[in-house]
């Protein structure tokens, strides 16, 4: 799939994005993602590129529970570091590996669940490299209505944003999204999305 936004900084971005989920078996699974982002500025700021790719094995004990282990990498680069500053701070480039390990558990058809620990190393050109822990977590719980339906997410994780908050580039990150879905017909549908963000 393909996201577009604008911002009220004057810019836009595009992030194709592809994944793979695939089972060997019963218990082992892996699931892999890569996208990319192009972030357009109109004035006063550099463009950049945003590649960020994940790779996860996945173990299940049972049918409803497992464990997991993460790779993440996130990849930046400004067409000119010299436009862009923030605080005073001329951008770089940087690069952030972020291994992690985690458990996963379904508690019913409508309600999933997975919390982990890893830890982050950003390697800043020509600047301060950065690491730490951090925690990855996510519950999600649907209620189905038949015509609609409502979802329910909390997150918090690692991640790049530029253009929706006030936090710009490599974050740490917590958030909660209601999606209210209503079914017109078999093939169309209408989604409402409300969330918080805290980075």
């Amino acid at each position: 799939p393909t996201t577009t936004g604008t911002t009220n900084e004057d810019g836009q971005w595009f992030t194709p994005s592809v994944g793979l989920t695939y089972w060997f078996s019963t218990r082992n699974g892996i699931e892999s993602d890569f996208s990319y982002t192009r972030g357009l500025y109109e004035e006063d700021r550099s463009d950049f590129n945003n590649y960020d790719g994940r790779l996860r094995f996945n173990h299940r004990f049972t049918q409803q529970t497992g464990v997991y282990g993460q790779y993440r990498q996130i990849y930046r680069t400004w067409d000119d570091p010299s436009d862009t500053t923030v605080d005073g701070t001329e951008e770089q480039d940087y690069l952030v590996y972020a291994p992690s390990v985690g458990v996963f558990h379904q508690f019913d058809p409508t309600m999933t669940g997975s919390i982990g620990v890893g830890y982050f190393y950003q390697q800043v050109k020509d600047g301060n490299d950065q690491s730490g822990p951090f925690i990855s977590s996510e519950l999600n719980k649907l209620w189905d209505f038949q015509r609609w339906s409502i979802r329910l997410r909390t997150a918090s994780g690692i991640d790049s944003q530029d253009f929706t908050g006030d936090q710009e580039g490599f974050e740490r990150f917590a958030l909660v999204d209601v999606i209210t879905r209503y079914n017109f017909t078999r093939d169309l549908f209408g989604d409402l999305r409300l969330g918080v963000r805290y980075s």
